[in-house]
């Protein structure tokens, strides 16, 4: 049934990074499926994340990933942000496809304690579906990204889950062998159309105009600011700035969460 599947689409990231807006994107492909919401990994009794696959082969597994983009689509929405439906994409191919070429699921946040736990759980994946796992590592601003972590726990906790998995992350490109895309948020909205092309390239996909310009004309002009709506404590910004450094991908950010 999902004989044709080429890539299992894995987000390999952090809570409130932009892995819903990436994951309804890809998911209006019409040659692709991303869930919204869909675990992949076990988890122990202490809510620990083991490195192993939560399904027991393909077909399970898939089925699972298709069924929750189809609710997707029956509801009309993806979830939610700031308590407002994110919407699909009008006129794509949301819930449904063609021919199924790619599959996944936006759930990102367990991914890098999944690969920390066990190495080997990305080739497991590949071997249990028949499929390339091709991984998607989507990052923004950390102010604001910690900041919009921090709306559910403590500044202190966010600031400490968000290094955790940037620290698995750096590591994971320094030894890992699974291929991985790079997408900052703050690209996306700076230029839409060209890092939909680039992330459709990734997966192998035709990024036909209709497509694009759909999936462009629901991406804000600029990346929401969420590092102005709390104050920061000298010691959060310090902690940030100290380890902030030792990831080369956000030298690029400010250490001040006031730029």
């Amino acid at each position: 049934m999902y004989d044709e599947v080429e890539s299992v689409c894995l987000f390999m990231g952090y809570t409130r990074s932009g892995h819903s807006l990436v994951g309804t994107i890809l998911d209006a492909h019409p040659q692709a499926v991303i869930a919204h919401e869909r675990a992949v990994f076990k988890v122990d009794r202490g809510d620990t994340i083991d490195g192993h696959p939560l399904f027991e082969d393909r077909d399970e597994m898939f089925r699972a990933f298709v069924a929750t983009s189809e609710r997707s689509s029956v509801y009309g929405k993806r979830g939610y942000r700031r308590s407002e439906p994110n919407k699909l994409i009008e006129g794509a191919s949301n819930g449904t496809y063609t021919t199924l070429r790619v599959v996944g699921t936006k759930r990102g946040q367990e991914t890098p304690i999944a690969w920390n736990a066990n190495p080997r759980v990305f080739d497991d994946l590949a071997e249990m579906t028949g499929a390339r796992v091709k991984l998607l590592h989507v990052y923004r601003n950390p102010w604001d990204n910690i900041s919009s972590m921090s709306r559910g726990i403590a500044p202190g906790r966010a600031i400490r889950k968000y290094f955790k998995r940037a620290g698995i992350i750096k590591r994971f490109k320094e030894e890992g062998t699974t291929a991985m895309h790079d997408l900052a948020l703050e690209d996306l909205t700076a230029d839409p159309r060209e890092e939909i092309r680039r992330l459709a390239a990734f997966y192998d996909l035709e990024a036909a105009d209709e497509w694009v310009e759909a999936c462009a004309a629901v991406v804000d002009p600029e990346a929401q600011a969420s590092r102005r709506e709390r104050e920061w404590t000298e010691q959060e910004i310090e902690r940030v700035v100290t380890a902030k450094r030792e990831i080369p991908w956000l030298a690029r950010f400010p250490d001040s969460p006031a730029e």
